[in-house]
């Protein structure tokens, strides 16, 4: 279908909960939401300003239970043949989750436009290149996937859940078992499968704006003055700051060890287009009435 001179496609993607035809709210709806935010990942990664994508759910269906959501996108005739849509992309993202089996590949090699991706096991998956760089250009993809599986085995009811992807040329389904979930569930770091990615640590300070004082988002810091949002992976430092040992009242400036992470264009230098991930390995010093106090004083 033409309007206006693109192309309007739409795709359909049948989640599907094997058990009963009722299902816990819990279940449901993290479901949906990381859904939706995997395809909006996907989308930010694959379109332009000029694409036009919407989801909607179309059905629900009885029968174990079953979530039909459609995608209407609108493209420009001339780039469709060229990228992923959405749903393909996904399809392929949940095929390399499934044939790693919750390991880090063996080897990950590419061949012309295509990457041939080894699990521990000696099986090789050949994936598209384009596909293949949105799963592993960041890890927000696998979370959401991994959280879906977490939620759905955690329901207890549901011997499986399902991945149905109809287009107007085939319909494919991934099916993911009880067997498979504790696999599964748990994220793995699939920005490292790239070596299209550097790593640069230095010693730094950060004034905190935000702490995450319970473990359930990323620390919102100052870095040159300039705001963003941090990973800590320094347990003695997270664990001091869990039992009150250490107090936060207002911003404070600490001295750290800052990992940044960002990727590279295929000459070598930084895609100034890539959001840059910040981690902060180590907590050095953390500052009181104005003084840099040693983390092992707490």
């Amino acid at each position: 279908m033409h309007i206006g001179g693109d192309t309007v496609e739409s795709e359909q993607l049948e989640l599907c909960f094997a058990g009963e035809n009722d299902i816990d709210l819990t279940t449901l709806t993290v479901s949906l939401n990381n859904t939706l935010d995997v395809l909006n990942r996907i989308m930010e990664e694959t379109t332009t300003s000029k694409d036009v994508y919407k989801f909607k759910v179309k059905n629900i269906e009885p029968g174990s239970f079953k979530i039909i959501i459609e995608t209407l996108f609108s493209l420009a005739p001339t780039i469709l043949p060229q990228i992923p849509t959405v749903l393909n992309t996904f399809k392929t993202i949940l095929d390399i989750k499934k044939h790693l089996g919750g390991s880090g590949p063996r080897e990950v090699k590419k061949v012309g436009e295509k990457v041939n991706i080894t699990n521990n096991e000696g099986n090789i998956l050949i994936a598209d290149q384009i596909k293949f760089n949105v799963y592993a250009g960041s890890n927000d993809i696998e979370k959401s996937i991994s959280k879906i599986i977490k939620t759905v085995n955690a329901d207890g009811a549901r011997p499986e859940i399902s991945f149905g992807f109809t287009n107007q040329e085939n319909k494919h389904s991934i099916n993911i078992s009880k067997d498979d979930f504790c696999k599964l569930e748990y994220p793995l770091d699939v920005e490292s499968f790239s070596d299209m990615i550097e790593e640069t640590e230095s010693i730094t300070y950060v004034k905190v704006a935000k702490p995450d004082l319970i473990g359930k988002s990323k620390w919102i810091v100052y870095l040159n003055g300039r705001k963003i949002s941090v990973e800590i992976y320094d347990i003695e430092f997270l664990e001091k700051v869990r039992s009150k040992k250490i107090p936060f009242k207002g911003s404070i400036l600490m001295q750290v060890k800052l990992k940044s992470r960002y990727h590279l264009h295929s000459d070598g230098m930084p895609n100034t287009k890539s959001k840059i991930k910040y981690s902060i390995v180590e907590v050095i010093t953390i500052e009181v009435d104005g003084k840099q106090i040693a983390l092992e004083n707490f």
